[in-house]
C-alpha cells in the first residue's frame, strides 16, 4: 500500500505537528520509546475537529499521524494483559500510559505543539472502527486546555489479539514562532489526556482519562523522514 497520497494530505494541514519517535516515561522513572521504522495503517481519518481549532492546533479536519498497527507481521507488539478498551500514547505503536507519566511535547515545522494519543481495544466489543471523542484539559480546573479543541472521529484499529492504533494527534498550546503571545505550556506541566468510545448515535459509552506530565520538547522535521513527499521538493 502506497502511505504517501494519505502522508501528504496530512503534512499540509494548517500547524502540522508530526514527530519520527515516541517515548513515555513512567512515574517510576522507567522510560521505553519506539522509533520510525516504517508505516502502518492509514495516515489520516478525516474526523471533524469541534470549536473550530485552536491557536497552535488543526481546525476543520483531524488528521491522525503516521498510524501503528498492531497484530501478525506489524512491528507493534501487544501490551502486557490487553483490556477491553485503552488509551496511550506513541506515534508508531501503541504504548500504555498510567496517571504520572511523562510524555514529550512535539513540535511541527509550523509552529504548532502536539502530544502523541495511541489508543487500543481487544474482546468481543472491539471492533475494526472505532468512534472516538478526545482533547486534552486542565489537571485543575478540567476544562478544555486554552486554545485547544475536541476531535471526534471514526478511527480504524488494526490487529490480532489487541486492535490498535497510535499517531493520532492532541493539539497542545502555543506556537514556537509567537511564544510572547502563545506560550507552549512548560515541561513539567501537568493536564489529563483523555478518550471517550461513543455509539453509532454519538453517545458517550465508556470515557478514560490519564493525569500525564508534560516533557522535554521535541522539534522534528517531517522532511528528514520522507523527503519523497511532494512538500518536500525544491528546486
Amino acid at each position: 500500500m502506497d502511505n504517501r497520497a494519505p502522508l501528504a494530505a496530512f503534512f499540509s494541514i494548517a500547524f502540522l505537528t508530526s514527530a519520527c519517535g515516541s517515548s513515555v516515561e513512567s512515574a517510576a522513572g522507567a522510560s521505553t520509546s519506539e522509533g520510525a521504522s516504517g508505516l502502518g495503517g492509514s495516515a489520516s481519518d478525516g474526523g471533524a475537529s469541534n470549536g473550530g481549532g485552536g491557536v497552535g492546533g488543526a481546525g476543520g479536519f483531524a488528521e491522525g499521524g503516521s498510524g501503528g498497527a498492531g497484530g501478525s507481521g506489524s512491528p507493534c507488539d501487544d501490551p502486557p494483559a490487553p483490556q477491553p478498551f485503552e488509551v496511550g500514547t506513541g506515534d508508531l505503536c501503541f504504548e500504555r500510559t498510567s496517571d504520572g507519566d511523562t510524555v514529550p511535547l512535539m513540535q511541527g515545522p509550523q509552529g504548532g505543539y502536539h502530544v502523541w494519543l495511541a489508543v487500543g481495544c481487544a474482546g468481543a466489543s472491539c471492533t475494526s472502527s472505532l468512534h472516538l471523542k478526545w482533547g486534552v484539559r486542565d489537571a485543575t480546573t478540567h476544562e478544555l486546555l486554552e486554545n485547544t479543541y475536541e476531535t471526534e472521529s471514526f478511527v480504524d484499529v488494526v490487529g490480532d489479539t489487541f486492535r490498535q492504533r497510535a499517531g493520532l494527534v492532541d493539539g497542545m498550546p502555543g506556537i514556537s514562532w509567537d511564544p510572547e503571545t502563545y506560550p507552549p505550556l512548560p515541561m513539567g506541566t501537568h493536564f489529563i489526556m483523555y478518550v471517550q468510545r461513543l455509539d453509532d448515535a454519538g453517545s458517550v459509552l465508556e470515557e478514560i482519562e490519564r493525569e500525564l506530565v508534560l516533557g522535554e520538547t521535541i522539534v522534528w522535521d517531517p522532511c528528514a523522514e520522507h523527503p519523497e513527499l511532494p512538500e518536500c521538493m525544491t528546486g
